[in-house]
């Protein structure tokens, strides 16, 4: 099984849940030159051990962490390991370098949340996740979420609010994953 990596664009994304990865997951967390790590995150990361590493940008200037994470990608690339990497980012800048470097063989895609590569659900998750699908499949489909926020607002109320925003989407995420919705553009589509 090819090892993950999951390069964190932190300029963009500050809040996440390390504590999710599974043993075959490195990091790599990309900090801006002005930036500070929060505590919370520092804590996490040092769990981590040697799986984690920190890369701080020197210079500033648009899309200088962007370009630094290009570069790791292009680097990974070429020494040709064999690994599935995911960017942790809401810029969707990398979408198009992310596709042309997975054409070239290095599988990668960008992520806004790390329940895709989140370790196996524990048994409470796959119940709050069938409790969702329960949920979704008694509504006639015209009453069902048409888009994100209404998706988890849906899904929070069910557990009245009880359970994590990280738990939330990671239901969502797995709703993606096993194909019974798909998200494009915020529009929520049912399969």
């Amino acid at each position: 099984m090819n090892r993950k990596l999951l390069l964190i664009d932190y300029e963009n994304i500050q809040s996440f849940d390390l504590s999710q990865l599974g043993e075959d997951v490195d990091v790599m967390i990309f900090v801006g030159a002005r930036q500070k790590i929060s505590p919370a995150v520092a804590a996490a990361a040092k769990k981590l051990g040697d799986r984690i590493e920190r890369q701080k940008v020197e210079g500033s200037g648009p899309n200088a962490l962007d370009f630094h994470i290009a570069c790791t990608l292009g680097r990974i690339l070429e020494r040709g390991e064999a690994r599935d990497c995911y960017v942790l980012s809401n810029d969707t800048g990398f979408d198009p370098l992310l596709k042309y470097l997975s054409k070239q063989g290095l599988a990668c895609r960008r992520i806004d949340h790390i329940a895709p590569i989140a370790a196996a659900p524990s048994p409470s998750d796959e119940t709050n996740y069938k409790k969702v699908v329960d949920a979704l499949r008694k509504r006639p489909k015209p009453q069902r979420p048409h888009n994100r926020v209404a998706l988890i607002k849906f899904v929070a109320a069910l557990f009245q609010k009880k359970i994590t925003v990280m738990q939330v989407n990671a239901i969502i995420a797995r709703l993606i994953k096993n194909k019974l919705l798909s998200l494009h553009d915020d529009t929520v589509s049912y399969g």
